[in-house]
């Protein structure tokens, strides 16, 4: 059924017009009006014709949306990949210079070299792996191996007051 707006004039200035609807009784009007309906639909989605292929129209969008979300996905997976390797590579920098420092420099420098690896842990602790094992994974040894660095620097420190 199509349906048909009137307005009606009111005399009164400070009344707006008021609309009126009126039912068309032929069939022959339905169907132009319904065959209206789908093609200004259809000229707004893009799509002509029946609804299989507004359907499919749909299911391909859906696709192309979760091909982007992977793209995406891979890509964020390839920042956060880099981020956890580049602390990673900053901790074993630190660690070289645990290592090469005499223990009476260790003492001097202790706090600072204590700093900088609770930063980094901090930095780890703040990447997001949006429950991705792998990253999960990765980020886990960091830390480990940041918590190894503590480790190591502390056995230093003791050796030298026995």
């Amino acid at each position: 059924m199509s349906v048909r707006k009137k307005t009606m004039s009111n005399h009164s200035a400070n009344r707006k017009p008021e609309l009126l609807y009126k039912r068309s009784s032929s069939s022959e009007e339905d169907f132009d009006g319904v065959s209206q309906i789908s093609a200004k639909s259809s000229q707004y989605s893009g799509i002509s014709g029946t609804r299989e292929k507004r359907k499919n129209c749909a299911q391909g969008r859906q696709q192309e949306k979760s091909s982007e979300h992977g793209e995406c996905l891979a890509e964020y997976e390839k920042q956060i990949m880099q981020k956890i390797m580049t602390v990673k590579a900053e901790v074993e920098n630190i660690e070289k210079e645990i290592t090469s420092l005499e223990v009476g420099e260790l003492k001097t420098e202790f706090r600072k070299l204590e700093e900088m690896l609770m930063q980094k842990t901090l930095v780890l602790d703040d990447i997001d792996v949006k429950s991705i094992e792998t990253l999960r994974e990765m980020r886990k040894k960091a830390i480990l191996y940041v918590q190894s660095c503590f480790r190591l620097m502390d056995t230093r420190l003791k050796s030298v007051d026995k």
